[in-house]
């Protein structure tokens, strides 16, 4: 069940990403300067890289791309689930 869960995350069908680009391309964040406060944080990102063979790079593009998202979201998306069942 939970495995069922996961496989859906992240993917939107063309007429619902459509809908919602069109609903952000009206928006206009002045309208709403009001309703906003002012946030202090801190963010330090650590990229760390990791070499693929060639064909397994290529294989991932290609569904990466199918499911709509970038490579590398989908790879961090896979390694996680594979941690998770690693600890579990």
């Amino acid at each position: 069940m939970q495995k069922e869960k996961s496989k859906n995350k992240g993917t939107l069908s063309t007429e619902k990403l459509l809908s919602i680009s069109d609903e952000f391309d009206q928006y206009d964040i002045v309208e709403h300067l009001d309703e906003s406060e002012e946030v202090e944080f801190d963010v330090q990102l650590i990229r760390r890289h990791f070499c693929l063979e060639q064909s397994l790079a290529e294989k991932i593009s290609k569904i990466s791309s199918k499911r709509g998202v970038s490579t590398e979201t989908y790879v961090n998306l896979i390694l996680q689930q594979k941690v998770l069942e690693e600890v579990d």
